[in-house]
């Protein structure tokens, strides 16, 4: 059992709550994405989307990565279960 109980889907309704989690998810889907290229696609505020980010982190559904550059550059990217919320083409 998870620390949200034993309903799949009441664990996947927990983990994407926040009003931006699906829309940051949709665009890191794309691939890795710096904080300016989401907040641009998203059009969250910077507070906002820190906080969300730092949520989806937490959760294991994205990765933040820190480059050893001047200037500073960090990108974020989905996890393997964060790109499990994706969707993907059926086959009929």
């Amino acid at each position: 059992m998870n620390k949200f109980g034993s309903c799949p889907f009441a664990t996947a309704q927990k983990l994407i709550a926040g009003k931006w989690a699906i829309l940051i998810m949709r665009t890191l889907a794309a691939g890795a994405r710096r904080f300016g290229e989401i907040q641009k696609e998203v059009g969250a505020t910077q507070a906002t989307l820190a906080t969300q980010l730092k949520t989806l982190e937490y959760e294991g559904l994205l990765t933040r990565t820190a480059f050893p550059e001047v200037p500073p550059r960090v990108e974020y990217e989905l996890t393997p279960i964060g790109y499990a919320f994706t969707p993907r083409p059926r086959l009929h």
